[in-house]
């Protein structure tokens, strides 16, 4: 039987900036080492999508934000637009295609303790 731990936020959608985010860990969880390294994993693999210089919306779930002492990961969507992505050259559209796809994200689980999910928002194809 698998436990159940209460939720930290009351249900629906909470949006946060990564400064508010990371505040409200350190705040709640400043004495939780494995917490903290969680958190900085997560910000490495934010700062490594960054660098593909597109913008998208970030949905982060599970055991990370309940009561669970020690979660194992943080569950995280990412969403971004077909549109932005359609404007990287050809070469980059690849690359992150590639850095989304399921051999790469269960490295990033491996990696960064992240468990990712990735959804393309928008129809738009250019090609």
């Amino acid at each position: 039987m698998k436990l159940e731990f209460a939720p930290l936020f009351e249900p629906g959608i909470h949006e946060k900036t990564m400064l508010e985010l990371e505040i409200w860990v350190n705040d709640n969880f400043g004495n939780c080492e494995h917490r903290i390294k969680l958190f900085k994993n997560f910000q490495q693999l934010i700062t490594k999508i960054q660098t593909f210089h597109i913008s998208f919306d970030i949905w982060i779930d599970g055991s990370f934000l309940t009561t669970k002492p020690e979660p194992l990961d943080i569950d995280l969507l990412i969403l971004a637009n077909k549109r932005n992505i359609n404007k990287l050259p050809l070469d980059k559209q690849d690359k992150f295609y590639e850095f989304f796809s399921p051999e790469t994200t269960r490295n990033i689980k491996v990696i960064y303790s992240c468990d990712v999910s990735f959804i393309i928002k928008g129809k738009q194809c250019d090609y």
